[in-house]
Formats: structure tokens, C-alpha cells, sequence
């Protein structure tokens, strides 16, 4: 079975590359502690990166394979992250999530890739891209500039009405504050803080958002308007539409 690899098991390979000059996949396997299987996956994924080549049943560094390893000892992640996009699939996922968000699911079948490819490469930008976002098993990239108020009020209204419903069809009306927020937080590409500032700006600009503070034994029954920042599970939200 393929399973994705992280980046330090990435530059484990180089490493050892880098000491050898050339490594056979038995070299990779017993210096790595894992099975040959695995050794090959490694290395035609790093192949396939351009960060090696192989000749005759071995494999040496390319040039793109020294600049990345460096880079890393040097913790220069924008000179990673530029290396990286050299390679067509990583910068496609990284310029569909720049658009969107997306499962794991959602960007193979977007890209054509494996579940496995995909996610070794997300594995990839968790460490490159500080503004990679995962919420509610979505991936984007958080968007460079906030949306307006009055989008951010916008898509508030559409997922507290897609979320007002219960199974009778009749509104629940109080929602709890950390459904609301993945889902608008995923539509608009944002970090939970900043869900946190626009909700905050926009309960002091209009009084049909209300948000409480968890119920005193009435779950239907918030008790108190105040909104805490750091437990979205304990509040709930009440847009009069």
C-alpha cells in the first residue's frame, strides 16, 4: 500500500544522498529502517520532483535536490516553497486552494492525482505555506485581504439559514457558534480569528446578529450576549433574517 511521506522523511533521503553520493533502494531501506517497498516509493517521488535522478540502479542529487536541502538547513521557507512549485502538482494544489477550499477527496478528483499524492503534498505546505488553513477537513490558503463586511455578512446569513433547519424542518434558530464558523470560514477562505474580528465588527455595526454564551440547563435558551474568542463550542448565534 502508498502511503504519503512527511518532509523531514523527505530530506532524511537527501541526507543521506547528499553523504553517499549514489545509494541503491537496499541502501535507502537499511539506513532508513524501513522496507525496500517503501525505499522506492521515497525515491521515485523525490524523483519525481527533480530533486534526484538515477542511473544504472542508483540515484544521486541534482542540483534543484542540493538548492532544496539547503534551504531546509537554513529554514528558508519561501526558497523552499519557490523549489517545491517547480513541480506542476504541488503548484496546482496550491493554486486551486489559493481559490477555494477543498477535501482531500475533492482535489484528486480535481487534479487527477491519488488521495495519497495529495496528501503528501498538503503534508509538504503545512511546512512551506504558514497561511495553509485546515478546517472542518478542508484545505485553502487563508486569502491575502478580508472580505468586505457586507460579504462576510452575506455568507453569515446563507450558512445560519442552511444551518436553521432541524430534522422536522422547523428552525433551531440558536446554532452553535463553531458549525457556523468552519462553514464561513471555509467558504471565505478564513482563519478562526479573523471570523472572530469580523463577527465582532459586525455584531457592533447591526443588532439582528446576536450571540450568546452557552444555556444554564435550557439547551434551546442561551442565557447571557457575550461572545468568547476562544470557545466557539460554548456560544451560539441568532441572526433575525
Amino acid at each position: 500500500m502508498v502511503r504519503p511521506f512527511t518532509l523531514t522523511r523527505l530530506i532524511d533521503l537527501l541526507r543521506l544522498i547528499r553523504v553517499y553520493k549514489k545509494v541503491e533502494p537496499e541502501l535507502v531501506a537499511d539506513s532508513m529502517m524501513t522496507s525496500k517497498d517503501r525505499a522506492l516509493e521515497l525515491l521515485r517521488q523525490a524523483e519525481d520532483m527533480g530533486f534526484i535522478v538515477h542511473n544504472d540502479h542508483k540515484y544521486s542529487m541534482t542540483r534543484i535536490g542540493y538548492e532544496f536541502f539547503e534551504a531546509f538547513k537554513n529554514n528558508d521557507r519561501e526558497r523552499l516553497d519557490e523549489l517545491l512549485s517547480r513541480y506542476p502538482p504541488y503548484l496546482c494544489i496550491k493554486n486551486i486552494l489559493s481559490k477555494r477550499s477543498a477535501s482531500l477527496s475533492e482535489l484528486s478528483e480535481i487534479t487527477g492525482l491519488t488521495e495519497v499524492s495529495v496528501e503528501t503534498i498538503i503534508r509538504l505546505m503545512r511546512y512551506t505555506c504558514d497561511d495553509l488553513c485546515t478546517v472542518a477537513g478542508k484545505f485553502y490558503l487563508r486569502r491575502n485581504e478580508l472580505p468586505s463586511l457586507k460579504h462576510f455578512i452575506e455568507i453569515l446569513k446563507q450558512v445560519y439559514k442552511e444551518l436553521n433547519t432541524n430534522l422536522w424542518g422547523c428552525p433551531k434558530e440558536f446554532i452553535r457558534m463553531d458549525q457556523v464558523a468552519r462553514r464561513v470560514c471555509t467558504e471565505l477562505r478564513l482563519k478562526m480569528v479573523d471570523f472572530s474580528r469580523l463577527l465582532k465588527e459586525a455584531q457592533r455595526r447591526y443588532r439582528f446578529i446576536e450571540v450568546y454564551s452557552e444555556g444554564t440547563g435550557f439547551d434551546f435558551l442561551p442565557y447571557h450576549a457575550r461572545f468568547s474568542l476562544s470557545n466557539h463550542r460554548r456560544c451560539f448565534i441568532r441572526i433575525r433574517l
